[in-house]
């Protein structure tokens, strides 16, 4: 019984990371897009002053935005399965006998 209650909060806790680091990774993702749509209008026909607010805007949104885990790591998918590898790994190295 005890098993069953440590495997289903363990499966809690990896669903719970895994949620916070896909949106994570979609709004990285969704961030890096919004600078491509800048590109993708007809910026260059406009007069001057329309360029120019372009460029500068282009520049602000290359920023990327994206989540941390406080000041220690980006909130993504390669994160997620780099915590999951190093998980897998310390319980195979504390669980040999």
């Amino acid at each position: 019984m005890q098993r069953l209650w440590i495997a289903e909060y363990l499966m809690a806790l990896i669903t719970q990371l895994f949620l916070y680091c896909w949106h994570s990774n979609n709004v990285l993702f969704m961030s890096n897009k919004v600078e491509d749509g800048v590109y993708s209008s007809a910026w260059w026909s406009q007069n001057v002053r329309i360029r120019r607010c372009v460029v500068l805007l282009s520049g602000q949104l290359r920023k990327q935005i994206v989540f941390t885990a406080g000041p220690f790591t980006k909130l993504t998918v390669p994160t997620f399965i780099a915590i999951l590898k190093g998980s897998y790994s310390y319980y195979t190295l504390l669980s040999k006998k």
